[in-house]
Formats: C-alpha cells, structure tokens, sequence
C-alpha cells in the first residue's frame, strides 16, 4: 500500500548563529491555497524581520520555494531540500530571519534556513496517510451479511450501515483493493447491485518518532 509520509502537527523552531535569527514555523497543509495563506500571515505577524523565507511541498507533487531577497539558492532551496530528504509533504514552512549585523555567507546561510527547518520537522512528528476510496452501497437486508464479509475482507474503514427500507452502507476501501472489491461486489450479487464512487480520500495515522 502506497504510503504518504506528513507532519503530525504543527511545530516551531529557533536557531542563531552569529546573532542571527531564524525562526521556523511549520503548518501541515492541503493545498497550495493554504500554503500561500499561512506565508501571508507569517509575513505579516514578522513583518519587522529581513527575510521570510519559505517552501511548500504538496501530497499530489507540487512545491515551491522562495528565498525572499537571500542569495538564490541560500533560502528557499535548503528549507525545500529539508522536508525531501526526511520524505515528508503535505506541509509549508517559513522561516523568518532576524538579522545580527554579521554576514554568514553562502554557506552559512545555507546551514541557518537548513537547520531551523530540519528542527521544525524533527518536533512536527510523523503520520503516514494511506489513500482509500469512499463508496456508498444500498442494497437488502438479506444481503448486508454478506457485503459486510466482503469489506472485511477488503479491508475497509468507516464501515456505516444506515437502516431504512433498505440498508445503505458507505465505507472506504484500500485504493490498492478498490477494483477486485467491486469486481466481487458485481459477482456477489450478480451486477443488481453497483456501489457508488464518491472519491479518493487519505487517512491518517501516527507513526513513531525516528
């Protein structure tokens, strides 16, 4: 089963170095609409800071990075290269950097972004999303019985059966099992009765630190 690596959390960091400043902030997010909205709003809460330096990187792919007036490559890249290296998406984070007087060069700069966002990461935890499909199935009460060890089976989460006239069940099938279960929902019942797709969703779990 394909398994997605996010922040548990959100965290925050600090790290000097020659009276610099750099202050790290990470938030998991969604979309790009929310990585640009908490960039937004870091900028503006340390709107009295040299730089606010940031990366996104996105379950579905997507990334950017800024390095917000820093040398290029110095800012953005070394915060972005944090989260690929530990194999983690589904977050932005910015870091603000309070200037000392001194310049750290490159390298040093590199180090600074580098490391306030790797502490950010470290103290954000882990949680591994697993993708599934939602469905939504009605069928008799007669055949709930064995719908039910068919999703066992399967695997599924978030089974809900609603008991009406008939009974309408909505569960979430492993993405990976999604086409032998509806193949065997078809059998079962001899194509009378075809669940309904509603999407792809992840589900979140905690994973250990380390």
């Amino acid at each position: 089963m394909e398994v997605l690596i996010v922040p548990d959390h959100p965290a925050e960091s600090e790290f000097e170095d020659r009276k610099s400043v750099f202050l790290g902030h990470l938030l998991p997010v969604e979309s790009e609409e929310e990585a640009k909205d908490f960039v937004e709003k870091m900028k503006k809460r340390y709107g009295d800071a040299r730089h606010n330096v940031w990366a996104y990187r996105l379950t579905d792919g997507n990334f950017r990075s800024s390095d917000d007036g820093e040398p290029s490559g110095t800012g953005g890249a070394p915060v972005l290269d944090a989260m690929v290296k530990r194999g983690i998406s589904g977050c932005v984070i910015v870091v603000t950097r309070y200037f000392g007087g001194i310049l750290l060069g490159t390298g040093g700069l590199v180090h600074a972004y580098s490391s306030a966002a790797s502490e950010a990461l470290n103290r954000a935890g882990k949680a591994g999303i697993y993708p599934y499909v939602s469905y939504t199935l009605a069928l008799d009460y007669t055949q709930y019985g064995r719908l039910s060890r068919l999703l066992e089976k399967a695997g599924c989460k978030e089974i809900r059966p609603e008991f009406a006239e008939e009974v309408t069940v909505k569960f979430r099938v492993p993405e990976e099992e999604e086409e032998a279960l509806c193949r065997e929902i078809r059998e079962a019942f001899c194509g009378a009765r075809i669940p309904e797709r509603k999407g792809r969703v992840y589900i979140k779990f905690s994973l250990p630190a380390g």
